[in-house]
């Protein structure tokens, strides 16, 4: 009985170190998947970001939610998204929709792209820089802003505009 037991114990525990492995590799395949999504969203939320807010020493992170998960600037490493100011975080929301917009246009064409009153807490400066960037990801996405606030996009080029009542 006791050789028995020890074989049992012997195969559990070969069970069990193939089992160690086996989910060892299914983590690195996950986070090479992951990887594969967020640093480019990572690195064209970082470039927009940068662009909108002026501030060119900004490194925004994504974890494997497409959330904002970490910024970095030259003084912090790590710091919360939650930190950044109410408009901040806005625009951090838009340009990661953006970014995603625009990721999945060069993998399956051109996408429609919707903003409900966006940008109400932007100033006029990243607001402006925010319209380039939106008329830039037009050839790419087909973008429709619903918003209370007309006179904020009247100048964009090549827009349609329908009032509503």
């Amino acid at each position: 009985k006791l050789e028995s037991l020890k074989q049992e114990y012997m195969r559990k525990l070969r069970e069990a170190k193939a089992l160690r492995l086996l989910k060892g590799l299914f983590d690195a395949r996950r986070q090479e998947m992951v990887a594969e999504l967020t640093d480019p969203v990572s690195r064209r939320v970082t470039h927009y970001f940068q662009r909108v807010s002026g501030l060119v020493e900004r490194q925004i992170r994504f974890d494997e939610s497409l959330q904002p998960a970490s910024i970095n600037t030259p003084d912090i490493e790590g710091a919360v998204p939650g930190l950044l100011s109410t408009g901040a975080r806005e625009q951090l929301y838009i340009l990661t929709r953006l970014a995603l917009g625009k990721y999945l246009a060069e993998e399956q064409g051109r996408m429609l792209f919707v903003f409900d009153d966006c940008l109400v807490n932007a100033d006029q400066i990243r607001h402006q820089r925010f319209i380039q960037l939106l008329e830039e990801a037009g050839n790419e996405l087909q973008i429709l802003i619903m918003t209370c606030h007309g006179e904020r996009y009247r100048g964009m080029r090549e827009a349609t505009y329908h009032a509503m009542s």
